[in-house]
């Protein structure tokens, strides 16, 4: 009788204590999805492999942002441009623990080091003799990645030497791969929206066709975010009718077939190129215009494990 009254006692105490923490998991979520306001001007995004989020600022600094939701303000090192050309930085990635940065006034890459963010490392790019003009960056495996302002996707290694990737590749890689999604043909009848991704720049491997919309809509833009820990590839979709009612989708597929789906609500936040980035966890991270009218943004932090398309 003893040990049955023990038992009881003790279910009493564990149960609401595994309640408690189900509504602390569930309330974390709904906060993170829900978004955390995170002031100032910023133009690019990048999250670790902790899913710890970087935002770059106009002004030349990094906000840091935890799983959690605390935020730090990091002054990065001082930079001189050419003059005519203006100093500033453009867009980062995550690699390992270093933060890579590049800028349009700058054919080089700059790689921060966390735990020592008092200087930059300066990589400086070598590609035919020329000097790049990087717009966006992102890092794989073994090799960073650029686009420049020619719309051309390098490769580049750790020592800066550079070679160019075939036509139409996306900034982000798949693995050892690369994905290529061509732009829309303008055609005397019209433009001819593309919407298949390929492998390595071979016409024969396919990766993924996107679903076409119901008319009037069409398929404006066909971007790959990356492939998560599950192997799943992820796409986001903007379709319209004409360039009105513009809807986000965001696919999981996984040997070509759809594996869930989301449709991302709201405005984007202005001025940064790329707003959603898939996190290592498989999440997406979104900026978004701040509801309130505030200067800054709202960022936001959405599960993709559902095969309804539901939306952010």
């Amino acid at each position: 009788m003893k040990k049955i009254m023990l038992i009881i006692i003790g279910l009493i105490v564990i149960t609401p204590a595994i309640m408690f923490a189900s509504s602390a998991v569930k309330a974390q979520r709904e906060s993170s999805e829900g978004g955390i306001f995170v002031p100032g001007n910023f133009v690019s995004m990048a999250v670790a492999q902790n899913n710890t989020v970087y935002l770059l600022t106009k002004d030349h600094k990094l906000v840091q942002i935890t799983s959690k939701g605390a935020q730090k303000t990091i002054r990065l090192p001082k930079l001189t441009a050419k003059p005519n050309e203006e100093a500033s930085l453009c867009d980062m990635a995550v690699d390992s623990s270093n933060l890579l940065f590049c800028g349009y006034s700058f054919s080089e890459v700059f790689s921060l080091n966390l735990k020592n963010p008092n200087a930059f490392k300066r990589i400086k790019l070598q590609f035919e003799g020329s000097k790049v003009k990087p717009l966006m960056i992102s890092a794989g495996k073994n090799s960073w990645y650029l686009k420049d302002s020619e719309e051309r996707v390098l490769q580049v290694l750790r020592n800066g030497a550079a070679s160019l990737m075939p036509q139409y590749t996306e900034i982000e890689p798949r693995n050892s791969d690369s994905v290529q999604i061509a732009p829309p043909e303008y055609t005397e009848n019209g433009v001819v929206y593309n919407d298949k991704a390929f492998i390595n720049g071979k016409a024969d491997s396919l990766l993924w066709q996107a679903p076409k919309p119901a008319e009037p809509k069409v398929i404006l833009s066909v971007e790959f975010l990356g492939q998560d820990k599950n192997r799943r590839d992820i796409f986001k979709v903007i379709t319209a009718a004409g360039e009105l009612n513009q809807e986000v989708t965001v696919y999981a597929v996984k040997d070509q077939e759809i594996v869930a789906q989301r449709v991302i609500t709201d405005s984007p936040a202005d001025g940064i190129m790329r707003y959603c980035r898939l996190a290592p966890d498989g999440s997406l991270v979104l900026l978004q215009k701040d509801p309130e009218g505030r200067k800054g943004v709202l960022l936001k932090r959405l599960k993709l494990d559902t095969n309804k398309p539901a939306a952010g």
